[in-house]
């Protein structure tokens, strides 16, 4: 079984086919894609906490925070990951 590294959040305001999207992250190894466009804020974290309960080493990035090669944190993502850390 491989390791995840990354749990990608799509958390764009457009929504992107899947294929655009997993051109966006192809450069990042390992990963899996969340698109949160299709489903409520407490299905997102739901979801979100049981991917990181099976991989818990794997960091939670959105979309919009990749820029390239640089990954820049927004505040709505913060948000996110500090609803999450509060879960067990």
């Amino acid at each position: 079984m491989q390791t995840v590294k990354y749990i990608f959040v799509n958390d764009t305001r457009s929504k992107n086919d899947d294929r655009a999207m997993r051109r966006r992250v192809s450069d990042f190894k390992r990963y899996i894609l969340v698109n949160s466009h299709e489903l409520s804020h407490e299905e997102l974290v739901n979801r979100l906490v049981s991917l990181r309960f099976r991989h818990p080493n794997a960091r939670i990035l959105g979309l919009s925070e990749i820029e390239g090669e640089c990954i820049c944190a927004s505040e709505a993502m913060n948000r996110l990951r500090r609803e999450l850390s509060e879960w067990p």
